[in-house]
């Protein structure tokens, strides 16, 4: 999957929350259509952090991931936690 552009036009102390939520949403539903490799052209610093903390790796000036679901849907550390 290509995302091409990102515009958040909610600009609360909280816009990260929800665009963090908005991205799994997509995310969770290309997992189910079985895409597993996803790239972010032209992101703008704002939100090249966030997905660098989520494990994306530039290249050419794209972020790729090429397992995303296992990224984003993994267990939270206090689930893998409670599991043991």
């Amino acid at each position: 999957m290509d995302i091409f552009e990102m515009i958040m036009i909610y600009r609360s102390d909280q816009y990260l929350v929800v665009f963090d939520g908005m991205i799994r949403t997509l995310l969770a539903k290309m997992a189910e259509e079985g895409c597993t490799i996803v790239s972010i052209h032209d992101v703008n610093e704002e939100f090249k952090k966030y997905f660098i903390d989520h494990e994306f790796i530039e290249e050419s000036e794209v972020l790729m991931h090429k397992d995303f679901p296992g990224e984003f849907f993994k267990p939270c550390p206090g689930c893998r936690e409670n599991k043991q």
